[in-house]
């Protein structure tokens, strides 16, 4: 597992907002002196924090897959001259790594059809024979 995985990133917000709810729980606990109290408290002030948390994490990765998905429809339609920049150093900028590099031989190999086309349309215009 690789320190800026997706799969790091989420293990190490689910271990930090279980200690910090176990934490939260004994120690509003400990203060009422009711646990079950603490517990309940503790849940009530972590589970926003955690949507909070789990928005912000997953609001970047939206945003990008909304870019890929335009990307795709780009080279769907044959603009082949649209690619992304390379920020992330998980999963996903692997991704775009390899969607980059699509774009760019997919380009390449336009242009060299394109001067295919353009030798052989020049060698019949030069032709004797016609």
């Amino acid at each position: 597992m690789r320190l800026f995985s997706l799969e790091g990133k989420l293990t190490a917000l689910l271990v930090a907002a279980a200690a910090a709810v176990a934490a939260l729980s004994v120690g509003i606990g400990v203060w009422l002196r009711l646990p079950w109290l603490g517990a309940a408290f503790a849940l009530l002030i972590a589970v926003p924090l955690l949507a909070f948390a789990a928005r912000a994490i997953t609001g970047p990765l939206t945003s990008l897959l909304r870019a890929l998905s335009g990307s795709v429809a780009s080279l769907r339609d044959g603009d082949f001259s649209v690619s992304l920049a390379e920020r992330r150093r998980d999963e996903f900028g692997d991704l775009i790594r390899a969607h980059n590099t699509l774009g760019r031989v997919l380009r390449d190999e336009r242009q060299n059809l394109f001067q295919r086309e353009l030798l052989l349309d020049t060698m019949v215009q030069n032709s004797p024979i016609a």
